[in-house]
Formats: C-alpha cells, structure tokens, sequence
C-alpha cells in the first residue's frame, strides 16, 4: 500500500517526520552527553533539522544557530598546500568551459589576466583557450598542471574567502572550543575537516545521519564524528535502502534556498540561484507542512510514544518501505525534484523526468 499516495505532505507527515525524530532526539542525547554548549547546523540540509529543534526547544540545553556555509565555500577557505588545490581540482564537476570551472571552483577570473602570461598557462597545461570544455575525467591532469601554475592567485584567493567566512561565523558567534559540535547529513565530514584547517586546530565534533568509509583517515587522526545509522559505511557494499537511493532520502531535508557561493565583505551569504527548473518551493512547503502536522501530533502524544527510545532502524523504516514498494503514486510526487551530483551545485537532475518518461533514481 502507498504512504504517501500521491502527496508530498503525506511524505512529509509518514516518511521524512519519524525519521527526522528519531534523528533530532539522538542529536539532542548526544550533544547532552558530550557536553556540547554550541551546536552549529549548516545551510541547507541543516534547516529542516532546526525548524525540528525549534519545536522542541524545552529539552534543549545547548544554542543551535543555522549558518550559511558550502563545501565550496569551506573547502577553498581551507587551501593551505598543492595537495589540498589538488583535492579541489579533484572533485567531480559539470561539463563546462576552463573560465567557468576556474571562477565557480577557486574564484579566479583568468580572462583578466595579462595576454601573455596567460596563453603561456594555457600552453604548459595544454589547453587551447578559456573556452576550453571540460571533462571530468578526461581532463584532470590538465587541470592539475594548470591549478599549480595557478597556485598564487589560488591561494590569494583562498585566504580572501576565509576572511569573509569568519566575518559571517562570528556573527554566529563560531569560535572554536571542544564544546562546539556540528551537524550535517554526512558523509565524510568535509565541513567539519575544512572548518578545522580554517582554524588551525581540531576542536569540533561532527554529528552526522551517517559517515562512509572515506571518513576513516580523518577519524584515525583524531577526528570527532559520530553517525546515527552508522560510521565509516561502504556505499559500495552496503544493503541500506538509504544508501542506495541517497538522492531520495536527501528530499527529506530539502530547502528552496540556492547554496552558497561566497560572502561580502562583511561577511552576509551570497547565494546561487535556483535553478529556474526545479519546482521546490511547493514540494518543499508542502513537506514541512506534512512534518510539522507530525511534529505536533507527538508533542501531544509524547507521553505515549517516545522517540527518543526509537532506534534508526524503526525511524528508517517508512522510508525503507518507501523505496521497496515504491509505485506510480510515490514516484509522482518527485515530478520536477532534482538532485546534484557534481560539486558544482548546477548540475541537475530529475528523480522522475516526464518528458523523457523515465527517472535517474530508480
């Protein structure tokens, strides 16, 4: 039988809100236990899990604040060495030009450089122009030849964006301390690790919905996350119907919001804009109507079921069904939903396409 039958308030009210309470009472234990005095939830996938724990904050005994940071933003903030310009260059990206790739990744602007110097770059990289387009694969080593070239002005460019990233944590009063935690979906701790280096000392712990396996060198350094569902998780292996339909489950902590590119310099977000394709601001009122309507159920009945003592597995489970037994009614409530494969945060694409009559999901 369908959960949601046809209706993203349905999946708001039977498949996102059980999980995200047991999820949210298992950061509030955890917090409690370890102490933590500032918890600090990162834009986007962080605001669900806010409006949850503005609901319940007579249990609190921390301050949780909501902060626009990205992976983009955080991990060009934390340049320090090659390898770390490297790791950036790295990352799985869309097909663009060179000038595209160079000013959404590392924020420079080649087009302004001096003729010369420039065509000199391009030629012991081995590229023909700026308007070069790029592949991910194809090209790494192009653009590993050229990120070094580069290394200056990406490093000058770094510490820019790390300036006017702390301008904007302060507001938010960020500094570092053991007792300050974060919380993001997962999975290895990038934020936290790039959040670290920014500030030149290991002071957070990570709560996470989970970590996968490539988490594991900065826990045996001694890093601090811990995962509800579990730690260090090989998506390669694993039977987790989450795992496997990790776009899906991540609608449940979808925002309408653009993610964030850099900051002024007084430190306010500046935010990419929607994609004019995505149709997320119904979807997503209509979740987090669907959520709180379960939200408040619980809160009457707290006395009767207690989630603080659900296991994941139990919260897991709507979702589980879900994608198990999913059927034409649960698939149409993804009609224009997308998700973003590649680090650039433009790269788009439908759980269900209508035109093409097909899904990317399932």
């Amino acid at each position: 039988a369908s959960l949601t039958r046809g209706c993203v308030k349905n999946f708001g009210y039977a498949i996102a809100a059980p999980f995200l309470l047991g999820l949210v009472n298992w950061l509030i234990d955890k917090a409690h236990a370890d102490g933590i005095t500032d918890l600090y939830l990162f834009s986007r996938d962080g605001y669900v899990i806010k409006r949850v724990l503005d609901k319940l904050k007579s249990r609190l005994r921390f301050k949780y604040h909501y902060v626009s940071v990205s992976r983009r933003t955080v991990m060009l903030a934390a340049l320090e060495t090659d390898g770390d310009i490297l790791e950036l260059a790295r990352a799985r990206f869309k097909n663009s030009s060179l000038k595209n790739f160079l000013v959404t990744r590392f924020g420079i602007d080649i087009s302004t450089f001096d003729s010369s110097a420039l065509q000199y770059m391009l030629d012991q990289s081995e590229f023909k122009s700026e308007l070069d387009e790029l592949n991910t694969d194809r090209d790494f080593k192009k653009i590993a030849k050229l990120a070094i070239l580069l290394k200056a002005e990406i490093l000058a460019s770094s510490a820019q964006v790390r300036e006017r990233l702390k301008k904007s944590l302060l507001k938010f009063e960020m500094t570092p301390s053991e007792k300050t935690a974060v919380f993001d979906i997962g999975y290895a701790a990038s934020l936290q690790r790039g959040l670290e280096k920014i500030y030149k000392q290991r002071f957070l712990t990570g709560y996470y919905v989970a970590t996968f396996v490539g988490i594991n060198k900065f826990l045996d350094e001694g890093g601090k996350a811990v995962g509800y569902i579990g730690e260090s998780i090989d998506p390669s292996t694993s039977n987790l119907e989450f795992v496997k339909k990790v776009y899906v489950f991540e609608t449940i902590f979808s925002h309408t919001e653009g993610s964030t590119l850099d900051y002024t310099p007084d430190g306010s977000p500046i935010l990419i804009s929607e994609h004019k394709y995505i149709q997320k601001n119904e979807f997503v009122s209509k979740l987090w109507r669907g959520i709180d309507d379960f939200i408040r159920l619980y809160l009457r009945y707290s006395n009767i079921i207690d989630f603080r003592e659900f296991s994941w597995e139990k919260a897991l489970r709507p979702f589980d069904h879900l994608v198990q037994k999913m059927n034409a009614y649960d698939l149409s409530i993804f009609s224009g939903i997308v998700f973003e494969n590649k680090f650039s945060g433009d790269v788009l694409l439908p759980i269900l396409d209508v035109k093409q009559k097909s899904s990317n999901v399932f």
